[in-house]
């Protein structure tokens, strides 16, 4: 009887010692890699953390753990090439109409000014034909700096809490917009378009040469020059050649506003 107590104890202890071992080897990692996998199934991607032990299961958890994360990292870089030019990194085409459409909404809501810029790179064919499209790019990605760098400087905006903040966009080849949506006075709009022509006579070296672009700048307001995203836009473009077929390298204002106002 002593060695029929003793051997179902021994089995129990030794089961014990297997369940546990079992547990901890295979049913722990198993359940925390489904674990891992409802989460990229969810997009859950960012709560993921990697498992840290040197045995196979485990090995494989990490494994999925490090594959979440270079997914989640894919899907951030996927959504900003979505999102934006790659040349300068600004917002593109797509995502300003978006950005402006929700700034609009806003501006309507608080009886706001909003004002768009439309900018037109002036003497952009010469540099391209002059050196090539590699000197064209860099000219683009530099005149993307200098318009960052006059909204750095304009003391302009005065933003509410949750309101949109200012916005530089390329639409494309060498157009670029601003976005102001929260402006005190009309006026304000043209001391920007004055700072961005100011920051352009300085030239552009590129390829150790100097080359001095102007812009054509086209400016529309919200509520005087329409109420629709297609409207603003409209009429800044319309402006922007108005300033190219006067001249170039200066500012027009949409035809039924006065900066002076």
């Amino acid at each position: 009887a002593t060695v029929v107590v003793t051997t179902i104890l021994t089995i129990l202890l030794f089961s014990a010692v297997l369940f546990a071992a079992l547990r901890r080897l295979v049913l722990h990692p198993l359940r925390r890699l489904e674990n891992i996998v409802d989460q990229i199934r969810r997009g859950q991607l960012e709560h993921i953390t990697p498992e840290h032990s040197s045995d196979e299961m485990a090995g494989l958890t990490q494994a999925f753990a490090r594959m979440a994360h270079h997914l989640a990292e894919s899907n951030e870089q996927a959504q900003f090439l979505a999102d934006h030019d790659s040349l300068t990194g600004l917002p593109n085409r797509r995502l300003f109409q978006e950005y402006l459409d929700k700034a609009l909404a806003h501006a309507k809501r608080r009886d706001n000014t909003l004002v768009l810029l439309f900018l037109d790179v002036d003497e952009f064919k010469n540099v391209n034909d002059t050196l090539g499209h590699h000197a064209g790019d860099e000219l683009l990605k530099e005149f993307a700096e200098r318009l960052l760098k006059v909204l750095r400087s304009e003391d302009i905006i005065g933003l509410s809490r949750g309101a949109p903040g200012e916005m530089v966009a390329r639409l494309g080849g060498d157009e670029f917009t601003i976005l102001l949506p929260f402006v005190r006075e009309p006026a304000d709009a043209a001391k920007v378009a004055e700072r961005i022509l100011e920051q352009l006579r300085e030239p552009f070296v590129i390829n150790r040469q100097r080359f001095f672009v102007g812009a054509s700048i086209g400016i529309t307001l919200f509520p005087h020059n329409g109420s629709t995203v297609a409207d603003l836009v409209k009429h800044a473009d319309l402006a922007m050649y108005h300033a190219k077929r006067n001249g170039r390298n200066r500012v027009e204002v949409a035809a039924n506003v006065s900066l002076d106002d």
